[in-house]
């Protein structure tokens, strides 16, 4: 399920982030500027290799089953890890959704509220109203959140292209 979600966050919807077996042309390492250790580094050079322009493309693999000892793979830091790099990478996939949960329980409340209105039993000093007020103001400026957040995801794909030129030129210049 966490490959199918950070999949999704990358742009050529991959199937296996985190899978055993990588391949990648020397090109791509010698294009991106890698940050990350560990197990977080496979989904780091995808994320970039794509924000680059690079084809990719998954071979597939038979594996065999685990033999001898247990998994090295710890499920609740595995599965945080995921999540973080698909909010990281898609925002509003994360600001989207609790935006439209609030909205919808603001403008829920509204449609109450207006129901109330219209059968005469409105009190107009109810705590209803501030409540679906802050509902809807709240909705809206996380979903705001989600934009900005959207946005400068962008702006950080070209930082990545930027990177990929910088280091280009440093290679060519190296060899003088």
């Amino acid at each position: 399920m966490a490959n199918k979600i950070v999949g999704y966050s990358l742009a050529d919807n991959i199937s296996t982030v985190t899978g055993v077996f990588r391949a990648y042309r020397r090109d791509v390492i010698d294009s991106v500027e890698l940050e990350s250790n560990g197990t977080e580094i496979n989904p780091e050079i995808l994320s970039k290799a794509s924000a680059i322009g690079f084809k990719i493309v998954e071979v597939p693999v038979t594996l065999k089953a685990r033999e001898l000892g247990e998994s090295k793979v710890r499920f609740r830091a595995s599965t945080i890890s995921h999540l973080l790099f698909t909010f990281y990478e898609k925002p509003m996939v994360l600001f989207g959704l609790i935006g439209l949960i609030i909205l919808l329980i603001g403008i829920i409340s509204g449609i109450y509220l207006f129901y109330q209105y219209l059968t005469g039993s409105l009190d107009p000093n109810r705590p209803l109203m501030l409540f679906m007020a802050i509902m809807v103001l709240s909705g809206i400026q996380i979903l705001i959140f989600g934009f900005v957040a959207t946005q400068i995801s962008l702006l950080r794909r070209e930082i990545y292209l930027v990177q990929k030129e910088n280091k280009l030129i440093r290679k060519k210049w190296d060899k003088y």
